[in-house]
């Protein structure tokens, strides 16, 4: 797992380098950060595909949010292992939710801001940064800028680079 520092372009670009997403956090209430989240990935690019929004801890639960199907849990998303995770809940959550990804072998977690703010989820990021396993995350983001403030222009370098990739010639 990526250290708990800064946000960088090599994380944000193998972030939006998935082809499937999911909210944790997610809300109904247009006045929540969660909803303006899951409309920035319904409406940044039409090939971008929410595959999931979890409403952990709401009161308001709906079966779906803009279109998008909601899940009561993590676990209850269909195959997580192949999914970029927005996380922006609570931080006690938050750190609930980082255990279920690690189990669930998650391998791309970004937690906005807010969700990362408690000295329990600093503790947890610091004691798995080094601790590289099948199920854990291969990046966690954090400590950095949310979706909405790079994630347009991190979605076109990862849209570049895989474009880049698939015309280079093999060599012989």
């Amino acid at each position: 797992m990526a250290s708990p520092a800064a946000t960088t372009a090599a994380q944000t670009r193998a972030f939006f380098g998935s082809a499937r997403f999911a909210v944790v956090g997610a809300s109904a209430d247009p006045a929540k950060f969660g909803f303006k989240l899951t409309r920035w990935y319904g409406c940044a690019d039409s090939a971008l595909s929410v595959k999931g929004l979890v409403q952990e801890e709401s009161k308001d639960k709906t079966p779906s949010i803009l279109g998008v199907p909601c899940a009561a849990s993590l676990r209850a998303l269909p195959d997580p292992r192949t999914i970029s995770l927005s996380v922006v809940t609570p931080p006690a959550v938050t750190l609930a939710v980082l255990n279920d990804a690690r189990d669930l072998g998650v391998p791309l977690v970004w937690l906005q801001p807010g969700a990362e703010a408690s000295p329990e989820v600093a503790e947890w990021l610091r004691a798995h940064a080094a601790a590289v396993t099948p199920t854990a995350p291969s990046v966690v983001i954090s400590g950095g800028p949310c979706v909405l403030v790079l994630g347009d222009g991190a979605l076109a370098e990862a849209r570049a680079e895989k474009e880049a990739a698939a015309v280079t010639p093999a060599r012989i």
